[in-house]
């Protein structure tokens, strides 16, 4: 799900259009293209808990959200960033 000018909304209308191009994004609409800076991906429907995220420009980083899992009680997942160090290092 792409959210276009995320960083100049109220947290209530990003919650809401996020919702909005989440269910998009289920029911096929692809909505990746050259301004998207950040990448979510989630592969809990498939069962991968871990991976390393590839970096694929012009995005900026891309973050993995695991499968969730239970260990000790509590329900965890696993996160991975990718980013392009420039941004840090400049």
């Amino acid at each position: 799900a792409q959210v276009n000018r995320a960083d100049t909304m109220d947290f209530e209308t990003f919650v809401t259009t996020t919702q909005e191009q989440i269910q998009k994004a289920r029911d096929g609409d692809d909505q990746a293209d050259e301004t998207c800076q950040l990448l979510l991906t989630y592969m809990g429907p498939y069962e991968i808990y871990d991976a390393v995220p590839v970096l694929v420009a012009p995005a900026v980083a891309v973050l993995f959200i695991g499968a969730t899992f239970e260990r000790n009680e509590e329900t965890l997942a696993n996160l991975a960033l990718t980013f392009d160090h420039r941004l840090i290092q400049g």
